[in-house]
């Protein structure tokens, strides 16, 4: 039954040019896929929407490659898919609204996913003191993770500002064991800050 909806085709063209839905699937490499991105974009239906199943790239750097960021996703598959079916979906940062509708009716499990920026700002986030401003040192005022966990008789608090870049480099060094010797040539190096 599903074998006699799978096609064979002979170039890129040919695939993607009428379809509703492509998914790339070539190595995790940015400038690749955003190649791919692309060739795909100029050849696919206006209404098609590109996917990606990366797993660690920026879904809306890849979109950039693309003239359709608004219909960009990243999608992954849980295994295995003949039992489990289930697809993750993830939005870039301009990945349209209009999709959420489509996703709901064909009843798939969805959640956004937050940038750095919308979740420090989402109103959850906010009413939950999830993201705290503290005094740094160096940079004056700062945002920062507080701790999700909430305790009704011991108020958590950020007590100290997040280290500056190579701070503890030595101290942690010493601590694995390493010689002051070895330490300084990494430093006169280059290797540590």
């Amino acid at each position: 039954m599903i074998l006699s909806r799978i096609a064979g085709v002979k170039d890129l063209e040919e695939a993607v040019q009428e379809a509703d839905f492509v998914i790339e699937a070539v190595a995790e490499d940015i400038t690749l896929k955003k190649e791919i991105f692309s060739v795909v974009d100029g050849i696919c239906r206006e209404e098609t929407i590109i996917s990606t199943n990366t797993s660690g790239l920026s879904i809306t750097e890849l979109a950039s490659a693309t003239g359709r960021s608004e219909k960009v996703v990243g999608t992954h598959f849980w295994n295995p898919p003949h039992l489990i079916p289930l697809v993750e979906i993830v939005r870039g940062e301009r990945t349209s609204e209009e999709w959420i509708p489509i996703f709901n009716k064909h009843k798939l499990v969805w959640a956004h996913v937050h940038t750095m920026k919308s979740a420090a700002e989402d109103p959850q986030t906010v009413a939950n003191q999830f993201v705290v401003e503290v005094e740094h040192p160096e940079l004056g005022k700062i945002k920062m993770v507080n701790s999700p966990v909430k305790f009704s008789e011991t108020p958590t608090i950020v007590r100290i500002p997040p280290p500056l870049l190579g701070q503890h480099t030595e101290e942690v060094l010493v601590d694995l064991g390493y010689d002051w010797d070895f330490i300084l040539k990494c430093k006169d190096e280059g290797v540590i800050l």
